[in-house]
């Protein structure tokens, strides 16, 4: 073979080896696209779960209240409402008319009106009794039987009379033709009841017992008064079960009343406010009292307690006009209103920080928690009557608008089983309010 053969030999071994290479690199590099495109396509996978695992829950779908029904009879500005846990028809209401009124929600119509010697502040019914606690302008505060028997043979005495003067206002006192009494049990024997104050526990959400009156009646005489205070008494309740009552007041004090028959005697001066206390309000799961103040603070006092014991929290950075127990499973947490446009949601065994705040457009009053304590109801200054849930988000919206000034939305109150809400305010009316997708959608 020729040098030149030779040659030509060795370059073609050349080019078949390179091109066997240039195979083989190709193959490689298929080989590393697919596997690369497999492995875009599973962490795609697993990102994609990630981010289905950790996305923020839906937020609820946004209610309206709608208003339902209005009950007319005042003839000022309401300040407070609560509902009977005795019997689920009724409902009280405090104004600065003077006057509380019982209601009978089915009906909408006044029941029995008592009044004070100055503005009524609050209005609030015994845990288990038939009796409402109120507190006044005019410093003191009174105890009220409005048992069905009482009034109905008040109503069979006074009636000649009412129905001879047609032309007196139903709003203008009568003098009580009847001895009243005041007495209930002790709670050692509240389960050991018989008569009317078993029949009275026993069928709470009985409304046949209200009887029917034609025209409300009204008084000026209770059964208990309560003088102690040195200033307007802002708020009174009930304490746990019912044997003690608790008044705050514009003096700073909040003083804890033992109840007996007709008498009630101071037995604790709760003092450590340095300003007004606007509101008070108690729990019936434990002998606790929670009192917001002028001086931007509130205050849990511990009845349970031989010596004064309390809890501070600070938050506010104005007035507390407004603080409240929570209820249901939720009762370890409080909910308090401020001057500062703003209401704050706490955990009673962390009195450092509140759990949540929620940021109004205006002053914000008495508040209300829904009977599970799962929803917070806050009256504005402004009209609103917002309603969130335990996350501060806003779940039902709704108010009085288009009323010029007098739209102030001073206080609210559940009924009982949840089914609608009852608000009040400057308007002089209480509105009965159900969310939107209660209301049946038009045919």
């Amino acid at each position: 073979m020729s040098e030149i053969e030779r040659r030509i030999d060795r370059l073609l071994s050349d080019l078949t080896d390179a091109f066997a290479e240039l195979a083989n690199e190709n193959q490689l590099l298929r080989r590393r696209a697919r596997h690369s495109h497999n492995s875009t396509l599973g962490l795609s996978r697993i990102d994609h779960r990630f981010k289905n695992m950790f996305k923020p829950a839906a937020k609820p779908e946004l209610q309206r209240w709608i208003a339902n029904q209005q009950l007319v009879g005042h003839q000022d500005g309401i300040l407070d409402i609560s509902t009977s846990a005795v019997d689920t028809s009724l409902a009280t209401t405090a104004s600065v008319d003077g006057t509380a009124i019982i209601w009978q929600l089915q009906d909408s119509s006044q029941w029995f009106i008592f009044k004070h010697g100055g503005a009524v502040n609050s209005a609030r019914f015994h845990p288990s009794l038939m009796f409402i606690v109120t507190a006044s302008g005019d410093n003191t505060a009174a105890v009220v039987n409005v048992k069905p028997g009482h009034f109905q043979r008040r109503v069979s005495l006074s009636s000649m009379r009412v129905n001879n003067e047609d032309d007196i206002d139903s709003r203008h006192s009568v003098s009580p033709m009847v001895a009243r009494s005041m007495s209930w049990p002790n709670v050692e024997n509240l389960e050991e009841l018989d008569g009317d104050g078993a029949e009275e526990i026993q069928n709470k959400k009985r409304s046949s017992s209200v009887p029917s009156l034609s025209k409300a009646l009204t008084i000026s005489d209770a059964d208990c008064m309560l003088n102690g205070h040195e200033a307007p008494v802002t708020a009174a309740d009930w304490v746990f079960d019912g044997t003690q009552i608790a008044t705050a007041s514009w003096d700073g004090q909040c003083l804890i009343w033992d109840i007996g028959d007709s008498s009630a005697t101071i037995s604790r001066r709760l003092k450590g406010h340095s300003g007004r206390i606007c509101n008070l309000s108690t729990t019936a799961t434990a002998r606790l009292v929670l009192t917001s103040s002028q001086d931007e603070i509130v205050c849990l006092w511990d009845l349970r307690q031989a010596s004064q014991s309390v809890s501070i929290f600070r938050g506010h950075t104005d007035e507390v006009t407004s603080a409240i127990f929570s209820r249901g499973h939720h009762a370890d947490m409080i909910a308090s209103s401020s001057e500062d446009r703003t209401v704050q949601v706490w955990d009673i065994r962390m009195v450092k920080k509140p759990l949540i705040e929620i940021a109004c457009g205006s002053r914000v009053n008495r508040l209300c928690f829904s009977p599970n304590g799962s929803l917070l109801t806050l009256p504005g200054d402004d009209g609103s009557l917002n309603t969130y849930n335990l996350s501060g988000e806003l779940v039902i919206k709704g108010g009085l608008t288009g009323r010029g000034g007098t739209d102030m939305v001073t206080c609210a109150t559940w009924a009982s089983d949840s089914a609608q809400l009852l608000s009040a305010g400057w308007d002089c009316n209480v509105t009965s309010w159900v969310t939107s997708e209660q209301v049946p959608a038009p045919s």
